[in-house]
Formats: C-alpha cells, structure tokens, sequence
C-alpha cells in the first residue's frame, strides 16, 4: 500500500472487447481512480490493439494467442497465459487482485496456489451451464478458490449460497448518468437510421447475446412461420463499437408464454416499451420515496 492509503488494484477481466463483463471491468477501475486509487485493467489481448475506449484506468495487456473453436482448449490457454503474466514480480506489484470471470480467477487460484499471491476476490456476475465437464470444474474452482466474493444481486447470492455453501456481498450495477439518460437528447434519430429500425422506443445493451448463447435460444424457440433471423430486434442494440444488431431472441426467452410463436419487429418494440415503462415508473417510485 502506498503511504497515502492508496490501494495498487489488479482488476481481471476475458477479453478487450467491448463486452458486458469487460465494460464493468473499465467502469470499475475508473471507479476506482476517481477514489484516488491506482487501478489497472487486465486483459487477454489476441491484437494488441489493446481495450475498445480510453480509459482513466491503466490497461495492463496480457499477450495471448490465437485459439480455435475448442471453448475448454480456449480457456486452459488463456488461464495459461495469465499465469505466465503473473509468474512475473514486476507484474504482481499489486494489493488486491480482483477477476470478473471464471478464467482470470482460475489464474489467480493457480497463482495463490502456488505461494505467488495470498487472496484475491472474485466478482460473479453470472453462472453458465457447461456440457464439457473440464469447463465444469473450472467454472466451480473459479468460484469456490476466491477468498471474497461479490454478486450483481440477490439472485446469484442466494444461488452461491445454495449451491456452493458460499456468502456474497453485493455490488449492484449501476448506470453512468453522464453517458445514458432517459431524457432525449437529440441523437436517437440519427442512431435509428444508422441501425435501420422502425418508429418505437430503442433499449440499449452493451456487447449483445453471445454467440453460443444465440445458439442455444434459437434452439429452445417456439417454430414460427416467420423467421426470427429475418427480423432485426429492436430490443438488443450494440453500443461503442459492439457488434450488429441481434435478431429477435430476446421476447422468446423473457415472456415464452406472451410471445410464443411471434416474432415481429412490432411485438418486439412493444415488448421494449413494456419494458420501458416498467423501468421508468419503477425509478421515479423510487426517486420519490427518497
């Protein structure tokens, strides 16, 4: 710890690219340096074209290689080359060591294992459901290696409770009032037609459904007459340089019941505004009762 009080802060995250879980991580470690704290930003880099957006944090790239379509194969390498990273002292100059995924904190377990670091945390912002019993063990050892755990809500507390015989303390997400607000202000237009969609309320998301889980959704619908793949989805819509918009999964797998055997652009910008709406007379509540 420096004199000032000021903590050295590892934080871990998968990937640079601008993923949910890798946007959490930036917006954390700028979190941090507003603080007064020295946060750096890890990451697996394939490119070195380091993170999507400048950050007030700093970026500490980890060199990594090219890997094929194997997920366990991809995720052994990667935990791999974390802990080859780390093996280094210059690079473990740090107080607290803090990973968002299930592959930095299998690192960082190896390197505590190993006598190189005495604790770190881990963040669990969701559980996945791995058929490959390697990724399996990992995914567990990810969790149950981590010495302090954090959880995004009540559900994934209760959830590692349950399953795990493990306590959380929850960090809930946040929104950054300064980039997103509910308030117009005049650039909807202009994103509306560069992404093509139709009159009615656009929901933002960062990053996108992955791919694997694209995968799985398009499997569990209900058969329609009308393709999803046909239809852009109003509802997942990329942001800073994210990837092009999704088609219509979303309805299907959040109100199956509601929208069985629909998907039309309409039902999905209305299911938005539902949406919409429930979350804005749910703030305002909110911002009354304070």
């Amino acid at each position: 710890m420096n004199p000032s009080g000021a903590l050295r802060i590892a934080i871990l995250t998968h990937s640079t690219n601008p993923r949910g879980g890798v946007v959490h991580a930036l917006e954390l470690g700028d979190a941090l340096v507003r603080l007064g704290h020295e946060a750096a930003v890890h990451a697996p880099d394939t490119s070195g074209d380091g993170f999507f957006r400048p950050t007030l944090c700093r970026s500490a790239l980890v060199a990594a290689s090219p890997v094929g379509p194997d997920v366990a194969a991809m995720i052994e390498t990667r935990i791999a080359e974390y802990v080859s990273h780390f093996e280094s002292s210059a690079n473990r100059r740090f107080d607290v060591f803090h990973a968002q995924d299930g592959i930095s904190s299998n690192a960082l377990a190896t390197l505590k294992e190993h006598g190189l670091i005495d604790r770190f945390a881990r963040t669990v912002h969701h559980i996945d459901h791995f058929e490959d019993s390697r990724v399996a063990a990992l995914q567990t050892r990810s969790i149950v290696a981590a010495d302090e755990l954090f959880v995004v809500s009540r559900t994934w507390r209760d959830i590692l409770r349950r399953r795990f015989g493990r306590s959380a303390t929850i960090v809930g997400n946040g929104v950054d009032r300064e980039r997103f607000a509910p308030a117009p202000d005049g650039r909807e237009e202009a994103l509306r037609q560069r992404l093509g969609l139709d009159e009615g309320p656009v929901f933002l998301a960062v990053g996108g459904v992955e791919e694997r889980k694209t995968k799985s959704l398009r499997s569990n619908r209900p058969r329609s007459s009308s393709s999803p793949a046909a239809h852009p989805c109003s509802i997942m819509v990329p942001i800073n340089g994210g990837s092009r918009p999704r088609s219509c999964e979303w309805p299907f797998r959040a109100a199956p019941s509601r929208w069985s055997g629909r998907c039309l652009k309409k039902s999905c910008q209305r299911f938005t505004a539902w949406r919409a709406r429930s979350y804005f007379l749910r703030s305002r509540k909110g911002s009354a009762s304070r």
